[in-house]
């Protein structure tokens, strides 16, 4: 009977163990699903959409619509320059060989940016209206295999717009003549600058280099030297040989004067 009922408690030790563990698991479960059914999230999927659609709009309008228009308006003044330009040359006639020059270069740099301008256009256009698409497409459809495939031609896309960005300068530094010897002088007048700079900050230096100097050389010529102390040595040395010689001098003819009446008046 002991044995049964420690058995038994036993048994019921490990399902208090084991059990609630698993009813845990399977209310989880069941709170998720009331949670989901009851509670959708605040952020669904039609917002997100409507985000990235927006955000697309904004995104292609600042990047390259605004962009292309302001482009737009500035060609189309300058094609009507152009125009105008060559219809007094035409309504003229005699003009100056120089003045035709002027006016070719002139029309070879307008054509150069409404070139640029139409580049612009093609190579980044495509990249911002294909979003607009796939943000609208995916807020109607979600296939994987769509998907795979807006990424791909997203890619290409992408590689096309940064090609402008990359090639632009160089494209406008091989074409326009104009363009470049501007960018040359800029560059000559940069150049020029940094290294009057940098001469300005070498005579800076230079100056309070031998101020310090000078200051050190004054110093230094304030102390005596030791042919200075040598020579001062050397002239003392001489003067009081000159003084104990002629001490000497005088005392021997002291001497000399006290003996001679000694001598006159001994008895011949």
């Amino acid at each position: 009977m002991c044995d049964d009922i420690l058995s038994y408690e036993t048994k019921q030790f490990q399902r208090a163990i084991y059990h609630p563990l698993h009813e845990s698991h399977i209310l989880k479960n069941v709170s998720i699903l009331y949670y989901a059914r009851f509670f959708p999230a605040q952020v669904s999927k039609p917002v997100k959409c409507m985000v990235c659609i927006l955000w697309n709009i904004i995104d292609t309008l600042i990047y390259a619509i605004i962009p292309f228009l302001i482009i737009l308006t500035s060609s189309i003044i300058i094609i009507t320059a152009i125009y105008r330009r060559r219809r007094s040359m035409l309504s003229v006639g005699g003009i100056c060989h120089t003045n035709r020059r002027r006016i070719s270069t002139r029309d070879s740099l307008s054509i150069l940016l409404i070139a640029i301008n139409c580049l612009f256009l093609i190579m980044t256009g495509p990249l911002n209206i294909r979003l607009i698409v796939q943000s609208v497409l995916n807020y109607f459809t979600s296939k994987l295999s769509s998907m795979k495939r807006f990424t791909q031609l997203n890619e290409y896309l992408r590689l096309l717009q940064n090609s402008y960005h990359a090639l632009s300068f160089i494209f406008y530094c091989f074409v326009g003549n104009k363009f470049r010897s501007t960018a040359c002088s800029t560059c000559q007048l940069v150049y020029c600058k940094l290294l009057h700079l940098s001469s300005e900050q070498r005579q800076a230096q230079s100056l309070v280099i031998r101020g310090c100097c000078g200051r050190n050389n004054v110093d230094m010529n304030r102390l005596p030297t030791l042919t200075s102390i040598i020579d001062d040595s050397k002239r003392i040395s001489n003067l009081s040989n000159k003084i104990t010689s002629s001490k000497r001098q005088s005392y021997q003819s002291e001497i000399s004067i006290q003996n001679q009446p000694k001598l006159m008046d001994t008895p011949v």
